[in-house]
């Protein structure tokens, strides 16, 4: 697909998008962190090209969300798989920094293990387990680490007021059995003046789980929209 970037989910190489048919002749991008959430948007950014369809899943989806509010030339449409807007209040962004720093140790430490207690988070609910998900990781621990060091939810702006600001097309994909997401994208949406919300068959991991479901929303969201 001309002019679509995607951006991959934490500890997640751009692999993950290989058995999406729209990515054929599409650009992939693997999130390296820079110094700060800004430094990093301002990498990607140099790297795509201006007017794109910017694709992300989980934090691959903030990181677009953000191009698209902080350097809005990199953006003409915009798609949110398993997408947060960052956290408002101050306490949460605070325990969230913790645990993340906490979660990162642990990766440098024993990443098998901590994968393993990871992939119990309730977002995750398929009965088979991370088999889909295990070959398109990163098996870079410390670049696993710098992401939760710099790119974890707690260090991002908190963007949900801001979304009133977007002025191009945003479709917002969500798992129905990933109850927490969806209705944060239930609520985005109604802030968002120029958007969709679909929801899919599947827990957190859309990608993964349900691939034909996200090709075919992408390509109708680039056919009609972009």
């Amino acid at each position: 697909m001309d002019n679509a970037v995607f951006l991959p989910g934490f500890a997640l190489n751009k692999s993950m998008y290989t058995r999406l048919d729209v990515f054929k002749g599409s650009m992939g991008i693997d999130i390296i962190p820079n110094s700060s959430w800004n430094e990093t948007l301002d990498d990607i950014a140099r790297t795509i090209p201006a007017k794109s369809l910017v694709i992300g899943y989980s934090m691959g989806a903030r990181l677009a969300l953000g191009l698209a509010l902080e350097r809005p030339e990199t953006t003409e449409a915009l798609i949110l798989i398993s997408g947060h807007a960052g956290l408002a209040d101050d306490k949460e962004r605070e325990e969230r920094i913790e645990a993340d720093t906490k979660l990162s140790k642990k990766f440098k430490t024993d990443s098998e293990g901590t994968f393993k207690s990871f992939d119990t988070n309730p977002i995750f609910d398929d009965t088979e387990g991370p088999k889909n998900q295990i070959s398109d990781r990163i098996n870079d621990v410390d670049l696993i680490s710098n992401q939760l060091d710099i790119m974890g939810l707690g260090k991002m702006p908190n963007y949900e007021e801001r979304l009133i600001e977007l002025r191009i097309p945003v479709l917002y994909l969500s798992g129905s059995r990933d109850l927490k997401y969806t209705q944060l994208n239930a609520r985005y949406k109604k802030k968002t003046p120029f958007s969709h919300h679909r929801v899919l068959d599947s827990d957190h991991r859309l990608v993964q789980n349900n691939p034909m479901g996200i090709d075919l929303n992408i390509k109708w969201f680039a056919e009609n929209f972009y």
